[in-house]
């Protein structure tokens, strides 16, 4: 038999057919892998956007992440406990927690800024247009940057005429410079009035000391006959808070208590119900403007921030008024000496040496302010941030505030 080449010849279109059908899946086949590729990396890239809760603004996965407690709700942990973090929704500021964690309330911009985060395609976009604004925002950190180097500058040259403390002064720089964080103190003497500060002017998270010009207020409010303490305010759905205190733990809606039972349950236990309990009562922005007249410079409507020397200026004003013989500052100061929190400026103290002080936490945010009642007693304030470790952090407190006591003492 043969080769028959007729039916050779109509193989040939049949093959040639096969072999761009071929060619066509192998198109389509490598098609789909490039655009496959193309989309895991651009989900891989937004999955690794995280947001930046003070400047509005998306940085990516491998830059540094800032924690802000203006409207991010980021607790963190009270003493050695760890930190943990959780979500809360509250129309008030960020007040830190006590003994367990931190936590910070959403303000009705963080409310807006979840409903824009549920928009998806829109604020990605949003999110884009901001990164390419990256230049002009660090442009613009450099000139606060800057400012705050001025600040800090003027605050020196007023250390300038005290003598006393210099060489304190300098022994606290050397060693703040070795630790992890930035950490800011001012120190008052309050028979001299001699004082120096360290990032004195500095923007920190002002976390629970807040709630001293809080209480503040609140008792001038008390003294000025528009406020009666023994006033009840109802505990409400609204004011619940996680975090530390003790009615949230202990107590229903519905239970009422008196305006002095929750100043000192805000001191004492750091208590965060009654902190918005309070707030609700007197208005944030009343307690804010109220900052604002004692002379605080760092003052935001819509942060929790101060500096180390506006702290001290609050610890001196309710210090000159306990002078004069005022019962509510006298109760202010016993609040703040029995509060449950002694692991950082009272720690390495001799017994019996009472310190009236407010501890602060947050995420990277440990501070410790008060006045310390030695033989010549003085307001100390130690504030940080960046600070990885909370139990770190505690005792570098402790250690300045165990360097102060000492120089006082010797000094006396």
């Amino acid at each position: 038999m043969g080769f028959d080449r007729k039916f050779l010849s109509e193989k040939k279109p049949i093959r040639k057919r096969k072999v761009k059908k071929l060619k066509k899946c192998m198109t389509l086949f490598i098609t789909f892998l490039i655009m496959g590729g193309i989309f895991i990396v651009f989900r891989s890239n937004a999955m690794n956007r995280h947001y930046d809760y003070e400047s509005g603004k998306s940085i990516n996965g491998d830059a540094e992440v800032k924690i802000y407690e203006g409207y991010s709700n980021i607790p963190a942990s009270e003493g050695n406990l760890a930190s943990s973090f959780s979500m809360n929704s509250k129309g008030y500021d960020n007040i830190e927690t006590g003994h367990s964690t931190d936590n910070i309330n959403f303000s009705e911009d963080t409310k807006e800024q979840d409903k824009d985060t549920d928009q998806g395609e829109e604020d990605t976009k949003e999110q884009n247009k901001d990164t390419d604004q990256g230049e002009e925002d660090t442009k613009g950190q450099g000139k606060n940057a800057d400012k705050g180097n001025e600040n800090t500058q003027e605050t020196d040259k007023d250390d300038d005429k005290v003598t006393g403390y210099r060489a304190l002064k300098s022994e606290l720089e050397n060693y703040i410079s070795q630790l992890v964080g930035v950490y800011g103190i001012y120190f008052v003497d309050l028979e001299t009035n001699e004082k120096f500060g360290i990032n004195a002017r500095e923007e920190f998270l002002a976390a629970s000391t807040f709630k001293i010009p809080l209480n503040m207020y609140v008792y001038k409010k008390i003294r000025d006959g528009k406020i009666n303490p023994e006033d009840t305010i109802e505990y409400t759905e609204s004011d619940y808070e996680e975090g530390a205190g003790i009615i949230r733990y202990n107590e229903t809606f519905g239970r009422n208590y008196t305006i002095k039972e929750l100043q000192r349950l805000s001191i004492v236990y750091s208590d965060n119900v009654a902190v918005n309990m309070l707030l609700r009562h007197i208005g944030r922005k009343s307690v804010k403007n109220y900052m604002r007249e004692l002379g605080g410079q760092i003052v935001d409507d819509n942060k929790n921030t101060s500096c180390p020397e506006d702290m001290a200026l609050y610890l001196k004003k309710v210090y000159e008024i306990y002078k004069k013989k005022d019962r509510y500052a006298n109760e202010f100061m016993i609040n703040m000496i029995e509060t449950n929190f002694h692991d950082r400026l009272p720690a390495l103290l001799p017994e019996g040496v009472d310190v009236a002080h407010k501890t602060g936490n947050l995420i990277g945010v440990v501070h410790d302010v008060g006045i310390v009642f030695a033989k010549r007693p003085y307001i100390i304030v130690v504030m940080s941030k960046g600070v990885i470790s909370d139990e770190a952090a505690n005792n570098a407190i402790a250690n300045i505030s165990k360097k102060i006591y000492d120089f006082v003492k010797n000094e006396v």
